[in-house]
């Protein structure tokens, strides 16, 4: 049950696909010549189906592999990856439900596997506890959090039903940590479009896996990696806009970074000293900005800027 292991293994499948992303837009000097790259069905059918092999590895350390309901909804989830012939919204709509559909039938399976074992029901808790314990501030999980909690220390007895209301309580936990996530990929996916960087294949065909991805994470480790990526991602994507588009398209851009970074300037957070002043320095090169180096200076000098972590009051 070892949640770091999981997360690795998970990450390593999209990791590789955003690092061939990078790794071609940074070492590529010019735009590809077609206007927009296809999509490849071939490669989301590869990237979902090794996730199935995490989904299995999951299973057999949870030692619900062999039961018939998993063995059930993997078959399903596998006709599904088979049918993929495109790679349309409704060709990853449905690649996700039958991905989350698997992935969320595990934990069931579990509580049933414990239920004539109370030392394997106190085991499973305290491993969601501690699965979980990133996550114990969210409003959806708070409350069923700490039922849990007290259950474990107080009243033993009622471990199994309190695991069930726990893992009934997740299912708004992960659909709204999904849906957060699937919109963060989406926005960087607009983002994309809206500067006219479709032409970078390995770059559109990230894009689908992390939906995937996304769609098979349950644990507050695994949806953290996705913004981990992004936030490798959005540099480098930043750094091609500067370099690909026209120089009216980079001034929008700038403006718009700058405008994002005021809106929360100008909300009464607290930013350090230092960003206080970077600030205004790149609010005043942005009115005098003439050239594409200009706007490199505005989007280095945004990019230092940093909050102070709020201090509660005594």
């Amino acid at each position: 049950m070892e949640q770091s292991n999981r997360t690795m293994r998970m990450y390593q499948s999209l990791a590789e696909i955003a690092e061939q992303a990078l790794l071609n837009m940074e070492t590529q000097q010019s735009a590809p010549a077609s206007t927009t790259a296809e999509l490849d069905p071939s490669i989301l059918k590869t990237f979902a189906k090794r996730l199935v092999k995490v989904l299995d590895e999951i299973a057999t350390e949870d030692e619900v592999a062999e039961h018939a309901q998993y063995v059930q909804a993997r078959a399903s989830l596998m006709a599904t990856i088979e049918q993929v012939a495109d790679v349309t919204d409704a060709t990853i709509n449905r690649l996700c439900a039958a991905l989350s559909s698997t992935r969320d039938a595990i934990r069931p399976l579990q509580i049933a596997a414990t239920a004539d074992n109370m030392m394997a029901q106190q085991a499973l808790a305290q491993h969601w506890l501690d699965v979980y314990a990133p996550a114990s501030v969210d409003p959806s999980l708070s409350e069923p959090y700490q039922a849990l909690h007290a259950t474990v220390t107080t009243n033993r007895f009622g471990l199994l039903q309190a695991l069930g209301v726990f893992d009934h309580e997740l299912v708004a936990f992960h659909r709204e940590s999904r849906e957060f996530l699937d919109e963060l990929v989406g926005v960087l996916y607009l983002k994309v479009a809206q500067y006219q960087l479709l032409q970078f294949a390995d770059l559109v065909n990230f894009f689908p896996a992390a939906h995937l991805y996304v769609a098979i994470a349950s644990a507050p480790e695994e949806y953290m990696v996705i913004g981990q990526l992004i936030q490798q991602l959005e540099p480098v994507l930043s750094d091609k806009i500067m370099s690909l588009s026209d120089l009216p398209t980079v001034a929008t851009y700038v403006q718009d970074l700058y405008t994002n970074a005021a809106m929360v300037w100008q909300s009464n957070a607290t930013l350090t000293p230092e960003s206080d002043r970077l600030m205004a320095e790149s609010q005043a090169t942005l009115a005098q900005a003439t050239t594409r180096d200009d706007y490199r200076s505005v989007v280095a000098l945004l990019r230092q800027v940093r909050f102070e972590q709020p201090t509660l009051a005594n």
